[in-house]
C-alpha cells in the first residue's frame, strides 16, 4: 500500500466517491475514478488511509477480468484501502 499524506478526515459511515485518475493500487491500469462505497473502517498509524466497502452498484460494474485477478491475488474485491486524496464525499 502506498504511504498516505495527513489529511483532515473522513468518518466511518460516510458516503464516498473515488476522485477521477486514481488508478488501483494492486492492479495498475485499471481506473477507479467514479467508484462509490461507504468508508468501512479507518486507518490512522501514520496518516489516515482508509477502508472502502464498495456499494452493490460500483460491485456490478466491476469487470470479471478484475474478480478473476483479485480471487487469484486472494485480494478482496468488494473494500479496497484507499488514501484521503483519492476520495470526495
Amino acid at each position: 500500500m502506498r504511504q498516505c499524506e495527513p489529511q483532515a478526515g473522513f468518518d466511518q459511515g460516510t458516503a464516498v466517491r473515488v476522485r477521477t485518475g486514481v488508478m488501483d493500487p494492486d492492479f495498475p491500469g485499471i481506473h477507479l475514478g467514479g467508484w462509490s462505497g461507504t468508508i468501512a473502517e479507518v486507518r490512522t498509524e501514520d496518516a489516515e488511509s482508509y477502508l472502502i466497502r464498495w456499494h452493490p452498484k460500483t460491485l456490478v460494474s466491476v469487470p470479471r477480468a478484475i474478480r478473476d485477478s483479485c480471487e487469484k491475488e486472494d485480494i478482496a474485491f468488494d473494500m479496497m484501502w484507499l488514501c484521503e486524496e483519492d476520495l470526495e464525499v
